[in-house]
């Protein structure tokens, strides 16, 4: 039987992971911002990896790591198997 952990934002279930126990299911993970509220998307930047993050009104560059997910403070970061971008809930 496959595990899955309840999404720290909404309860849904998302499969589990030990590397990422805190991840959030995929329709939480597309309503990313930074603190002042401000849509953010990330990426990798090759295929030889690398996280980028913009803004998604102007398409300018978003310096961090950490972002939030209504209210939640999350972080993220680069799948380890380059399977696409695992945003967490951080405590």
């Amino acid at each position: 039987m496959d595990e899955t952990h309840d999404c720290p934002i909404c309860r849904a279930k998302v499969p589990h992971s030990e590397r990422y126990p805190k991840q959030v299911c995929s329709e939480c993970s597309g309503r990313i911002c930074d603190a002042d509220g401000r849509e953010i998307s990330f990426m990798t930047w090759s295929f030889a990896g690398g996280l980028v993050g913009t803004y998604c009104e102007t398409g300018a560059r978003y310096t961090e790591s950490f972002c939030y997910v209504d209210g939640t403070k999350c972080r993220a970061e680069e799948d380890r198997f380059g399977r696409g971008i695992i945003v967490e809930a951080v405590e």
